[in-house]
C-alpha cells in the first residue's frame, strides 16, 4: 500500500524549495542588489533604444553587464 505524504508536508517542503529558489536567483530588485534607476528621460522603452547607448557607452552612458538580457525596463525603473 502507497502511503501518501500529508498535505501540510507537501506544502511546506514546496515553500521551501521556492524560497531556495528566490533566495539563490534573485530577479530584478533582489534585496541590496536592486538595478540602477534610469536617471534620464526615456521616450522609448525597447531594448534596441536602451542598448543604442549602454552597449557602448556613447554619451558617456554607462556599459550594461548584461547585453543579452531582455527588457530592461522590466528590471530598471525611470527615477521618481
Amino acid at each position: 500500500m502507497r502511503r501518501r505524504i500529508p498535505r501540510g508536508v507537501r506544502v511546506a517542503t514546496l515553500s521551501l524549495v521556492l524560497l531556495f529558489a528566490l533566495t539563490m536567483f534573485p530577479a530584478c530588485g533582489g534585496g541590496d542588489d536592486q538595478p540602477p534607476a534610469i536617471p534620464h528621460s526615456t521616450t522609448q522603452t525597447d531594448d534596441a533604444y536602451c542598448l543604442g547607448c549602454h552597449q557602448s557607452g556613447a554619451g558617456g552612458a554607462k556599459v550594461t553587464p548584461h547585453p543579452t538580457r531582455t527588457g530592461c525596463v522590466s528590471c530598471h525603473k525611470p527615477q521618481s
